[in-house]
């Protein structure tokens, strides 16, 4: 089933009260990040864009980390400003659609893992942050080319709590529709199932290599909502049955099955 959706900021922090795991990552790391540190990360990002950016409702932030938990929280603290969040696909250095994006006055910010992606927001004047994927880096590990941002020691150089006001209601989404699947069936009511099978229990996340981040995004937010850990399984990141095994497991879903 097809979902319209939107973000609400309650189902973050209310994370700060929680120092047991919210969101445990399989890649080519298995990271693991409580309910407070999840709402850190966010809180921080956020005063980034609000604060050095001056973004404001209505903005747009383009986004190249691909699918990934840095990508998570970067969007989801977009979304709590009131911001669309534009994805940056592989093929996109030099397309119309780069060109338009580069060119919206909405525009923000920039945060990409990989700097040749990158160019043509720099050489336009747009604030460009590289990002480092890895778990452990509090900064870019390489020498940043001309004109480009460090990420991941901006975003950590931020204060921990909240320094700007949030949108006090909830933002639709553009571009957000997203199926689930649920013991091998397409979920009809996700929300429902949610508010019925995750307060306090552990959701693994079957993550297809079609999948968008934003609808990953989507999918773990309703699993927060209702108390909820997610579990995230990147493509051919390990066997399901002993992951589900050592995680306890409650329940296997599948995003964007058809």
């Amino acid at each position: 089933m097809e979902i319209k959706s939107f973000w609400d900021n309650s189902w973050v922090s209310a994370l700060s009260g929680y120092s047991s795991p919210c969101l445990t990552w399989y890649g080519q790391d298995r990271i693991e990040l409580s309910g407070q540190v999840v709402n850190n990360w966010v809180t921080k990002t956020q005063n980034l864009l609000a604060g050095d950016l001056a973004a404001e409702p209505g903005g747009v932030l383009a986004l190249g980390l691909g699918l990934s938990w840095r990508d998570l929280l970067w969007r989801i603290a977009g979304w709590g400003l009131g911001l669309t969040v534009k994805n940056l696909t592989a093929d996109a250095p030099g397309s119309k659609e780069m060109t338009d994006l580069i060119a919206d006055p909405d525009l923000v910010a920039c945060a990409i893992s990989d700097p040749a992606a990158g160019s043509g927001f720099v050489e336009s004047g747009i604030e460009t942050y590289l990002v480092s994927l890895s778990p452990l880096a509090w900064r870019y590990p390489e020498a940043l080319p001309a004109g480009f941002l460090d990420g991941n020691r901006e975003v950590l150089a931020q204060a921990d709590q909240l320094l700007f006001p949030l949108p006090s209601e909830n933002f639709a989404l553009a571009d957000t529709d997203f199926r689930v699947s649920v013991d091998g069936k397409a979920s009809t009511d996700f929300s429902r199932w949610c508010e019925q099978k995750v307060p306090g229990r552990r959701i693994l996340i079957k993550v297809p290599e079609d999948a968008t981040p934003q609808s990953l995004a989507l999918v773990v937010g309703q699993i927060w909502r209702y108390q909820g850990a997610a579990v995230v399984l990147e493509p051919n990141c390990g066997e399901i049955e002993k992951i589900s095994s050592v995680e306890h497991i409650a329940e296997f879903i599948e995003l964007n099955c058809r």
